[in-house]
């Protein structure tokens, strides 16, 4: 797997990551009582996205790097068909 190709795959992995993390631990203004005009009912008191894009990073990160050996060229997959398919691959 190329540069490009580690990259893009990297992305796609963070930002499913962050989508599945945004939503946990939410606490909304909707349980308040006191409302104020011009604000979201909805809207999260404080969202934590600081400590949600570290933790969105760290995990990235280690299921990046489980695929990218599974899928670079002398990584498992490859010795495994290396190993029990040794004269239909060449």
């Amino acid at each position: 797997m190329g540069l490009t190709g580690s990259i893009i795959l990297f992305l796609i992995i963070w930002w499913l990551i962050l989508f599945v993390l945004l939503p946990i631990n939410i606490d909304n203004k909707a349980s308040q009582t006191s409302e104020y005009e011009g604000n979201d009912r909805g809207a999260p008191n404080n969202p934590q996205l600081l400590k949600k894009f570290i933790i969105t990073t760290i995990i990235s990160v280690i299921l990046w790097s489980i695929v990218y050996v599974l899928l670079s060229n002398d990584g498992f997959l490859m010795f495994i068909m290396n190993t029990f398919y040794l004269n239909e691959i060449k």
